[in-house]
């Protein structure tokens, strides 16, 4: 690295025209420069001769002490005032800090010197240790006891670290001399210019008013400065030869160093097997003297002996611990091994394909390693297995332990044994007795030592295995992600050459030769001879399926015609046809995949063997697919008779599946023929032709299917007939045509592998959907069924009712005895809203979850998309800083050190660096170099930049919240509101707030997905809000007015409220507005403001109970009682009067011509206004008039006083009201009468 010498602008510094004491300074000035000057001929010895410091002191150079001594002399100077002397100060200060720099940078010269020197004494020491070798065997002492054994295991486990140790070692000095090599022409570059810059200093006089003694400071930190320079320049040179020098050691010292590492981690190995074989001669010789001594205990002891044979079985039996543990370290080794494997793989092909150029990166390599690789769920359930049996180790060490600490003193336990035998303290047999528990119990509490001991060991060996396997399973995965990111946008083989027919011809020439197909038929007649069930097997199964092919098409009629009669009709004749047809659509691709098993299980197969085989392999599911259609639309088959297709979808599928069959399964086979002959997928020439034929085929198969108005989609869009489905016709239609076009097109540039992977899945996907679409049609055809059935039984039932009444009414003429049930019409339409709905939810998420299967393997390769960027700078293909994380990285510090040798280096900027960007220009987008930097190092998303991936989730999130919000609501009322105990209005709160929620969240998480956030859009917020307060004040209004009706729900959907003078109910309650319809069906659609603000009458709000008051007038002279009575009576016999609240009648005046009753009853709700006056009315005026009470009517009598003469009265003829039509509109009386 460059040393930060301390620097200065020489030039621009100037003294004081004028001193104070110029003599004195002038001679202080004088006695520095002689110090200065002087001193290169009497340096100390701390200042390192060497070659720069000789020129820097030859040419008026200056030493460390010099510079010490002058600041010395500045501090003993009482002349100068304190700016000068500060000034000096820090100029001597930044010269002694220079000289120290310089002199560090001359022992490194000195130091690379030495190590070029040495290199010949390097090269023969490696020589001769790679000549001799590295011992890989042991010698065991004789009679070496089992603790030497494992002092010696451990001595070989240190020389192992060692090792380990000194090739990190070289690891690190490799990649240390690789960023050194990279940066020193910088540094060299640096250094020279700024020696220029100092010579030019030095050269250059003094201006004329500076202070003497500020110019020989000045110059003394030139002189410093040119000698670090110098300095500099050499100690690059010395290094810069000194790894010239010493570039044919770096593989000879890896070679060493694994050599040396291997050697140990076989020396290692040899002994962990010795003691293994040591602790099991031991453990069995343990064993074998418990077995005898449990044999010839005596009953006292014998449960003592049995416990110590328990607990050393335990620990050396052929399941114990011990071998045990050796397992699980050879488990550990290899999964160290494959952790060491995985991570340098990792991290060689990481650095190939930052490294890559457009012509120099092929995906063979990286397909292969992605075979090779260990599934990552795999290794999560050799985790999860591993955590379990730690968990049962550490609960059995937690026993053993505790029983360890319970274990009672040897004394205490051999008394308690002695007292149950009652013999006596002198007797002979309690002495044997005491020194055989002794013995034994000793002998347990060194084996509860040992098995506590072993169980810590083999405890922490499940902690190490862990420790490995949790970083292999994180590296693994990034590797596979790695992987699957670039293979698809790396090249399988060279674009369309002149070189392709000659690769072509030689492809068919293998495959068509005679000599191979002379050396198949040999191959395969020995086989026939050597295992004749497999052909046996091949011929008995096509021969059964041709044999039943032909009943089951028999069979199949019958079942059409038992379809046809509701009698006889059942959803199994369905499933019946189904098995039936998948039975006759895999005869001939069964036998394709049994002919592909006997080929490859061969023993010897040869090429054309393996190729027959391969390309049955490939044609079989495709043949499937398409025998699986044509089957489906045969006469009287599924589509026909269950599923009631209409003709022309049938038509079209059988003619032009047809034709495709008989194209596309020869090319599919021959393409996977020839990729088997070319070992590799997407290498071979002949497959790439076959594979564009396909595509064109596919191509023109879809241009015939999928035609707007006479396709097989037609019968979809024609019931959504100016709908979007209808409008995207003109978008999918094209896009059918285009999408196997272009990958025809991919494949002529040499994306072959990419080609195959899309074509695979778009098979998977067709498979899928029609497995759906015949699902569908069995369940739709069951839900239709069980309806049908549901209608007949309630026809049935009401039949049976009506001859019931007849029979007991003898009123059932002959013409009517008979009821006729009419078939219903076998449509689709006809199945239940819920359940179709229910049905749609279940084919959209098996759809769903089927194409995640499908596809999620390729939906990392979405990833290299947002290496094109949108915004700003359309079609720019971003080369800056790698965001690819190392091997190291992943790994961390410690365990990279152990596993790769070296710690993660920081990741370079780029800014000031030596290292350039891998690019440095902006290609066209799609440019044929820029697919290899698509498949390069990932470079990180700069701030504000689009790229083509933040569009694409962008209209995906946006299409989802359209759909959710759309159907998610209404998903949502049939499969939970509905069950819940909610009003309907209740309902629709919910759904109406679930779908604004959903339409929320899905614009704010789509506009995110472009960078659209918050801190984006505040200012913009800010000034809609600004706007909103002036302008869109009644449509926020409204809008919050809405959103508090929906939860606060003073109305709700269905309730009858009065606004305003007008009656009617609750239908929508929508954003803005809400509609009511009135009692002549007139909808009023009323701003949701107006229910907040004004007055609102609900008058079904909580209690929908209604008071009705009917006033009545009787006759003066009228029974009262009686009529009181009469008016109860009415009232309690009307079915709609509550009998609580009870009616009631209130004699309320006498008015001028009649006494007034008020008749108060309550009804359940206002819907029953009407009707209940009207028919309270009715019952009155009859019980009024058979009791002889008369209602009162009008009534006045004119006294004329002013005529005395006799008075002509003459009729008139009246006029029109015009009025009148608008009086018949008006509200019903009563209409808006409050509740009491």
């Amino acid at each position: 690295m460059i040393p930060q010498t301390p620097t200065h602008p020489l030039r621009k510094i100037t003294m004081p025209r004028r001193f104070d004491r110029p003599l004195p300074m002038l001679r202080q000035a004088a006695i520095v420069m002689l110090t200065l000057l002087g001193a290169a001929a009497s340096a100390p010895a701390q200042d390192a001769p060497s070659p720069a410091a000789a020129n820097a002191n030859a040419d008026h150079g200056i030493t460390l002490s010099a510079a010490r001594e002058a600041l010395a002399a500045l501090e003993e100077r009482a002349d100068l005032d304190d700016a000068l002397r500060q000034q000096l100060t820090e100029i001597y200060q930044r010269t002694l800090a220079t000289i120290e720099l310089a002199i560090q940078q001359e022992q490194r010269a000195l130091q690379s010197e030495q190590q070029r020197q040495a290199v010949p004494s390097e090269r023969e020491a490696i020589d001769r240790d790679l000549a001799q070798g590295f011992e890989g065997t042991i010698t065991v002492p004789d009679g070496a006891s089992l603790e030497a054994i494992r002092q010696l295991r451990d001595q070989a486990e240190a020389a192992v670290n060692d090792a380990t140790d000194r090739l990190a070692q070289v690891t690190r000095d490799q990649a240390s001399r690789a960023e050194r090599r990279a940066s020193i022409p910088n540094e060299t570059a640096a250094a020279q210019g700024r020696l220029e810059e100092v010579e030019d200093q030095l050269s250059a006089a003094p201006p004329a008013d500076q202070n003497p003694e500020l110019t020989n400071a000045l110059r003394a930190e030139a002189l410093a400065t040119r000698r670090l320079q110098l300095a500099i320049l050499d100690a690059n040179r010395a290094e810069l030869a000194n790894y010239d020098a010493r570039a044919e050691l770096l593989p000879l010292r890896r070679q060493r160093a694994n050599r040396r590492l291997n050697a140990r981690n076989d020396q290692l190995q040899l002994w962990e097997a010795t003691l293994t074989q040591a602790e099991a001669v031991e453990g069995q010789r343990e064993a074998d003297e418990a077995r005898r001594l449990a044999a010839e205990a005596t009953p006292a002891v014998r449960a003592i002996a049995e416990r110590n044979l328990e607990l050393i079985v335990l620990r050396t039996g052929e399941d114990g611990l011990a071998s045990r543990l050796a397992e699980r370290r050879a488990q550990y080794e290899r999964l160290e091994a494959g952790l060491r494997r995985v991570a340098a793989q990792y991290e060689r092909d990481r650095q190939r394909v930052e490294a890559a150029t457009g012509t120099g990166l092929t995906d063979a390599r990286l397909r292969t390693q992605r075979m090779e690789l260990t599934d990552p769920r795999e290794l999560r359930g050799h985790l999860r297995r591993l955590r379990g049996e730690l968990a049962v180790t550490q609960r059995e060490l937690a026993d053993l332990e505790y029983e360890r600490s319970n274990f009672a003193p040897i004394g205490q336990q051999i008394d308690a044994v002695v007292a149950e035998q009652q013999w006596g303290p002198d007797d002979p047999a309690t002495a044997r007795l005491r020194r055989e528990l002794g013995g034994l119990l000793a002998e347990q509490r060194s084996q509860f030592d040992a098995l506590i001991e072993a169980y810590r060991e083999y405890n922490d060996q499940l902690l190490r295995m862990q420790d490995r396997l949790e970083p292999l399973i994180l590296l693994t995965t990034r590797y596979i992600e790695f992987i699957d990111e670039r293979i698809l946008w790396i090249r399988s083989m060279d674009g369309v050459g002149l070189q392709e027919p000659a690769r072509i011809t030689r492809t068919v020439g293998d495959l068509i030769s005679a000599s191979g197909w002379a050396s198949f038929t040999g191959e395969l007649w020995r086989d026939v001879q050597r295992r004749p069930y497999a052909p046996s097997a091949v011929l008995l199964a096509v021969s059964l399926g041709l044999y039943w092919r032909a009943r089951f098409i028999v069979r199949l009629k019958a079942i059409a015609e038992q379809t046809s009669s509701l009698a006889t009709d059942k959803i199994g004749l369905s499933t019946r046809a189904l098995l039936i047809t998948l039975f006759h659509a895999s005869v001939w691709p069964v036998a394709l995949w049994l002919g592909a098993w006997w080929l490859n299980t061969m023993p010897e197969p040869g090429l054309i063997a393996r190729a027959l085989g391969a390309g049955a392999l490939g044609a079989a599911p495709l043949l499937l697919t398409t025998r699986v259609v044509q089957q489906l639309v045969r006469d009287q088959g599924l589509a026909e008779a269950h599923f009631r297709w209409r003709p022309q979808t049938r038509s079209l599928l059988r003619r032009h599946v047809r034709w495709f069959e008989l194209t596309a399964v020869p090319i599919i086979f021959v393409m996977g023929a020839a990729e088997w002959e070319a070992l590799q997928a997407g290498a071979d020439p002949l497959a790439r032709v076959a594979f564009v034929l396909l595509m064109v085929t596919i191509a023109g198969l879809s241009a015939r299917l999928l035609r707007p108005g006479k396709g097989i989609a037609e019968a979809v869009v024609s019931r959504h007939r100016g709908e979007w489905v209808e409008r995207a016709e003109y978008i999918w239609y094209p896009a059918s045509i285009i999408a196997p076009l272009a990958l025809a097109l991919i494949a002529l540039l040499g994306f072959f592998y990419t080609g195959l992977q899309f074509e695979s899945r778009i098979l998977a996907t067709v498979q899928l959907l029609i497995g759906v679409i015949v699902a569908q049609g069995i369940v739709q055809r069951g839900l239709l069924i069980a309806r049908r059935r549901l209608a007949m039984e309630e026809a049935r039932r009401r039949r049976e009712a009506q001859g019931e009444i007849a029979e007991k009414t003898g009123s059932l003429s002959a013409e009517g005895g008979s009821i006729k049930i009419e078939e219903p019409k076998l449509d689709l339409v006809s199945i239940d809203s819920q359940a179709r709905q229910l049905l749609r939810t279940g084919v959209t998420i098996t759809v769903v979850i089927g194409l995640w299967l499908v596809w999620a393997r390729m939906l990392p390769a979405l990833g290299m998309l947002e290496r094109v960027e949108v915004w700003p700078n359309f079609g720019n293909i971003r080369e800056t800083a790698v965001s690819v994380p190392e091997a190291a990285e992943i790994l961390g510090p410690q365990l990279a050190r152990d596993v790769l040798g070296a710690a993660p280096a920081p990741r370079p900027t780029f800014n000031g660096s030596a290292t350039p960007p891998p690019f440095s220009t902006t290609a066209e987008p799609f440019a044929r170099e820029d697919m290899a930097r698509l498949a390069g190092a990932d470079p990180p998303t700069p701030d504000g930049a689009i790229t083509l991936i933040n569009i694409i989730g962008f209209i995906i999130f946006a299409l989802v919240a359209y759909v959710l919000a759309r159907n998610a609501p209404g998903l949502l009322e049939i499969t939970l509101l509905q069950r819940l105990p909610m009003t309907p209005s209740g309902r629709y709160a919910v759904v109406t707030l679930t779908r604004y929620v959903i339409a929320v969240v899905g614009v704010v998480i789509a506009f995110s997905a472009i960078g659209i956030g918050w801190s984006q859009v505040q200012w913009l917020v800010a000034a809609i809000t600004l706007g909103i307060g002036f302008g869109l004040q009644e449509i926020v209004a409204n809008f919050i007015s809405g959103i508090i009706i929906l939860i606060e729900r003073p109305i709700r959907v269905g309730d009858t409220v009065t606004v305003d003078g007008v009656s009617g109910n609750v239908t929508r309650i929508r954003m803005r507005a809400t509609t009511v319809t009135d009692w002549d069906r007139k909808e009023l659609i009323i701003p949701n403001k107006t229910f907040i603000t004004a007055n609102v009458i609900n008058w079904t709000l909580s209690d929908p109970i209604l008071r009705v008051v009917v006033p009545v007038g009787v006759a003066y002279g009228s029974d009262t009682v009686a009529a009181e009575s009469i008016l109860l009576r009415v009232a309690n016999e009307h079915a709609c009067v509550l009998k609580d609240p009870a009616p009631s009648v209130v004699f309320s005046e006498f008015g001028d011509s009649a006494l007034t009753f008020n008749l108060r009853v309550f009804i359940p709700n206002i819907s029953e206004i009407i009707r209940v006056r009207h028919e309270l009315h009715r019952a009155i005026d009859d019980a009024f008039r058979e009791a002889k009470i008369e209602i009162a009517f009008p009534q006045r009598d004119i006294h004329i006083r002013s005529i005395s003469g006799p008075l002509t009265l003459q009729r008139a003829e009246r006029k029109p009201d015009p009025t009148a039509d608008l009086a018949q509109s008006s509200p019903e009386p009563g209409e808006n009468e409050h509740k009491a």
